[in-house]
């Protein structure tokens, strides 16, 4: 019996102003968690290396995390849930339907 489903992604060439700020990343990523109908417990968000905004927010069911470079458009995404894969996929098409990357690679493991 696994313990949930884990989405892993990347997204390519995504328009620079949509992942620019942690404000646009935070507000993506709770329009995602009502979307997908999990329940926040918090979230998270800080620069990597001084300009690379990533935003977590941790779920009763687990968590979504983004991280984006905004000087080449790219995002790596990753869902993580417990209460089946229906949500975890709502969250991703969400995300690609929102980001509009070029491009996007996407991984499933149940765990």
């Amino acid at each position: 019996m696994g313990m949930g489903f884990h989405i892993i992604a990347s997204l390519k060439d995504c328009p620079i102003d949509k992942i620019r700020s942690t404000s646009k990343l935070n507000k993506l990523l709770n329009n995602i968690v009502d979307e997908a109908k999990f329940h926040k417990v918090g979230e998270i968000s800080c620069h990597i290396n001084g300009n690379k905004p990533s935003s977590f927010v941790l779920l009763a069911e687990s968590h979504v995390s983004i991280y984006s470079d905004p000087s080449t458009g790219n995002v790596e995404l990753d869902i993580f849930c417990c209460n089946g894969e229906d949500s975890a996929r709502t969250a991703l098409n969400k995300m690609v339907s929102s980001l509009k990357p070029n491009s996007f690679i996407s991984k499933e493991v149940r765990r």
